[in-house]
């Protein structure tokens, strides 16, 4: 979802947009999400996981380039915001908004919008 100001009839040229988004996705497509608290070591190829569940202790050796380590919990309002990171930075100055929605089952999900008013995306366009 994509919000702003349109500049020669588009906020965004579609074209310009889908490469952006499409590799934020791949990027996080079939990966371990998890929390770096739970980081115990790590190498040039893997990281070390140790957690605790309601099914017993876990201890991972993982791919590193398989596990994308957040700042919180894996749910589904923290991978939203890990799309937004990666998204937002690429979106012309006329963008004063970037949406996105996450979901982990059927009606079980989250919308997060992040605002760029920094971005000067309220600017007047000259005629």
């Amino acid at each position: 979802e994509i919000a702003g100001s349109p500049v020669e009839g588009m906020v965004v040229d579609f074209n310009d947009a889908k490469p952006v988004i499409k590799e934020a996705i791949s990027d996080l497509d079939h990966k371990l999400f998890i929390n770096e608290k739970y980081v115990t070591g790590r190498s040039a190829t893997h990281v070390d996981l140790t957690f605790s569940t309601v099914h017993g202790d876990f201890s991972l050796h993982v791919p590193k380039d398989t596990t994308v380590l957040l700042d919180g919990e894996a749910t589904v309002e923290n991978l939203a915001q890990e799309l937004l990171r990666r998204i937002t930075p690429q979106m012309p100055e006329n963008v004063a908004a970037v949406g996105v929605y996450v979901y982990e089952g059927l009606n079980k999900g989250t919308h997060l919008l992040a605002r760029l008013h920094h971005r000067g995306a309220e600017k007047k366009r000259k005629l």
